[in-house]
């Protein structure tokens, strides 16, 4: 697949809402990207707005009817169950477009200058119009927010079966739809959101294109269940890991609740193996046909992506860890320490932390490593009304992983299928998991390479700990899901051939529902027991090797193991621990970031001038005070009048020509004896000083602390905003004048 690039300009100042505002001072939020803190165009939005456009132009080719084209835009997009009762017409898209976001070098410079991130939105008044008076009515005075117009932004999308007339009929449509959509974001019929949209690399003979019937999708591959016989097993595994770096949110459905599409806090290997199953396939050469057989088997198995910190795999917390409520950093072991009715402990039930052991500490702060989430809500819109309905969804939450984090997932295959080590290479690049992956969500970019695993004990057992790092799928004799303690012991010792006594047990279930994709249908429900479930057995008859423990570890337990499913830890040293502090680890302050060059153009020139704007006015505003002593200006010294006759000399000040103006008012002022004598000197000296230089303003106000882009001149903005400025200077300097003496005839 080819990224095709989609520029968004925006002539007119526009709005993508947040869907909420903030209390007490503003009604409507611009949504801002959680990477950069800046506005952006999320892929949803962009996708409804070129299919909006797609539709009207295919509904023009087919002549208003049902036809070919409108079918071309259904499978491109794809199709969704709102509003039918077969669940079965949802169909995947074609088609990916991510968010629209500003240039990566002006992003960057601005992440390094809040005050040019802030010239970027301004706020804007609002009232409501009573239709009967046709008058602004009462209480509906409202404050939003909008980005400055002239805003350049870039977005990428990506056709997923990038056939080449299928590519051309897709980019003339896209083409034409961008063409036919006009305005994006809120308030859009109102002046807000008018823009221009361009398929970068659009065939040229777009009407030549659109007069001939699109070509026809490619059917889509049916799932094929394909069992191979005769595949040996062998005591040998090749190991990869995978580091996951998440591009984007990624949305790993759990529940929903209402309209909150709740998401996991890790990447089970169910969800990662469809993603990687044509390049697990390159893998294995020619022995692709037994991958089928090999996950059943749990000859391949693609292991749930936890969090990664410090190049290791970190795992689910285990239950029998239990913390001090008054000293969380004080972590006691309670598969071998019984509970202390003198201290009040919780169990940790969240997160995740090191096989390898606590190490010591004197801080008290929690062990847990969690994941960060993020919620962000949307909307869909109906096509009617143009606004959220019940009909077709309205508004609903997701709860994804937060992008820019890592993950590690491990993929084991027996060496029975690849006997030479494989090149990991097969498996790099960007895949997209989860929900929602057209548009916002789901990037993913993958890096695997071979690892090591550490030697197996030897020797007999007669005691061990089982920690289960992901969820067990186990079915008792008759065929029931194992999610009791004595149905486990019996059937652990049954696979071990010996007699187990289950001395301590901290134990979860966990019921997983699911979409199948290929079926369009719910799957069936798997009962299971929770990840994080651990346990102390002892060995009451048989004899036990410690290399069948060291098995368990490398070929997991129950059903689905090849999907992650029963991974397992046999006495890890954060179970063999009876207790453990935390140990800190000091965090470096990252280093300063270079300057990145940015081009100069009308818009980044626009949002250094907005920058200066303020800060000209914050200058002026904290500093009036101190300037109009320095002028020499008290209660008497000049008068309200004269000050006010000085006003009108800054209130249309347009450089030059103002300047001889007030040149002349100053001189006449000289020269009448009983007005020149009511200003201080010092007054008269400053402001001979703006009628003589253009840029005295810059005396007062520190322009060397106003921000600038790089690359961007800094001299070019103090000789374009310097009358300005001058304006703005003087006019704050009277106004504070007139507020301190109005203050002091009150008093």
């Amino acid at each position: 697949m080819s990224a095709i690039q989609i520029n968004i300009v925006f002539h007119s100042d526009w709005h993508v809402g947040e869907g909420a505002g903030g209390a007490g001072y503003i009604d409507r939020l611009v949504r801002r990207h959680p990477e950069d803190g800046l506005p952006f165009v999320p892929g949803k939005t962009l996708t409804g707005i070129l299919r909006d456009g797609c539709e009207k132009v295919a509904c023009g080719l087919d002549d208003g009817q049902p036809g070919a084209w409108q079918s071309f835009v259904a499978t491109l997009f794809g199709e969704q169950s709102k509003g039918t009762e077969n669940p079965a017409t949802t169909t995947p898209a074609r088609l990916h477009i991510g968010p629209g976001r500003f240039a990566p070098e002006l992003r960057a410079a601005l992440a390094q200058d809040s005050e040019l991130a802030a010239a970027l939105v301004f706020i804007k008044p609002g009232i409501a119009i009573d239709p009967d008076t046709g008058v602004a009515r009462s209480d509906m005075l409202r404050f939003e927010e909008v980005v400055l117009a002239g805003s350049e932004l870039t977005a990428e999308a990506e056709i997923v079966l990038d056939h080449g007339p299928i590519r051309l009929a897709a980019l003339a449509l896209l083409a034409a739809g961008a063409r036919a959509a006009e305005r994006l974001g809120g308030k859009r019929r109102r002046g807000n959101g008018r823009c221009q949209i361009e398929i970068v690399g659009a065939p040229p003979n777009l009407v030549d294109i659109l007069a001939q019937a699109p070509p026809e999708w490619p059917a889509e591959p049916r799932c094929s269940l394909s069992l191979a016989t005769g595949v040996q097993r062998s005591r040998q595994w090749q190991r990869f890991s995978l580091d996951l770096e998440l591009l984007a949110p990624v949305i790993v459905p759990d529940r929903t609740a209402g309209n909150v599409i709740t998401s996991r806090d890790h990447v089970p290997g169910s969800l990662l193996l469809p993603a990687l199953n044509q390049r697990l396939r390159k893998l294995l050469g020619d022995r692709a046909g037994q991958l089928t057989t090999a996950l059943a088997a749990g000859l391949v198995q693609v292991r749930n992506a936890y969090p990664a910190r410090g190049g290791e795999r970190l795992l689910p917390v285990p239950a029998a860890l239990m913390v001090e409520k008054e000293r969380p950093g004080v972590v006691v072991n309670e598969l071998y320490q019984r509970a202390d009715q003198h201290t009040q402990r919780k169990q940790l039930r969240a997160g995740y932390v090191s096989a390898a052991g606590l190490a010591p500490s004197e801080d008290d702060k929690s062990p847990v490593v969690m994941i960060d989430n993020v919620a962000v809500t949307h909307a869909v819109i109906d096509d009617q009304p143009q606004r959220p309905t019940a009909a077709v969804g309205g508004v609903y939450t997701y709860q994804a992983i937060s992008g820019g984090q890592s993950l590690r997932a491990e993929v084991w295959i027996n060496a029975s299928l690849l006997p030479d080590a494989g090149d990991p290479r097969v498996l790099n690049g960007e895949i997209r998991l989860g929900r929602a992956k057209k548009d916002d969500y789901g990037r993913v970019r993958v890096t695997a390479q071979p690892f090591d695993s550490k030697p197996a004990a030897t020797g007999e057992r007669g005691q061990f700990t089982l920690w289960l790092v992901s969820p067990l799928l186990a079915r008792d004799e008759r065929l029931r899901p194992i999610v009791a303690v004595d149905s486990l012991t019996a059937w652990l010792g049954k696979s071990l051939a010996v007699e187990l006594s289950c001395q301590r047990a901290f134990v979860r279930s966990l019921r997983d529902d699911g979409w199948n994709i290929a079926w369009r249908e719910p799957r069936p429900t798997r009962f299971a027991l929770a990840a994080g479930s651990c346990f102390l057995f002892s060995v009451t008859g048989g004899r036990l090797a410690a290399d069948r423990l060291a098995r368990l570890e490398e070929e997991g337990l129950g059903e689905r193991r090849g999907e992650g499913y029963g991974e397992v830890r046999v006495d890890p040293p954060v179970l063999v621990e009876n207790a453990a502090r935390l140990a800190v680890t000091t965090v470096q302050a990252a280093p300063a970031d270079e300057q990145h060059g940015v081009a100069v153009t009308a818009f980044s020139q626009q949002i250094v001038e907005r920058a200066w704007r303020r800060a000209i006015r914050h200058q002026a505003l904290v500093g009036a005070p101190a300037i109009a002593r320095k002028l020499g200006w008290t209660d008497s010294k000049p008068q309200s009048s004269q000050i006010g006759a000085l006003r009108s000399q800054f209130e249309q000040w347009f450089g030059d020509v103002s300047r001889a103006q007030l040149g002349r008012w100053l001189d006449q002022l000289r020269q009448t004896a009983n007005r020149v004598d009511k200003w201080p000197p010092a007054s008269l000296w400053a402001l001979q000083a703006f009628a003589d230089d253009s840029q005295a303003v810059w005396s007062h106000l520190n322009a060397d602390g106003l921000p600038v882009l790089h690359d961007h001149r800094r001299n070019d903005f103090r000789e374009r905003l310097a009358g300005e400025a001058t304006r703005v200077f003087w006019l704050t300097v009277i106004a504070a004048e007139f507020d301190r003496r109005t203050r002091d005839q009150e008093d």
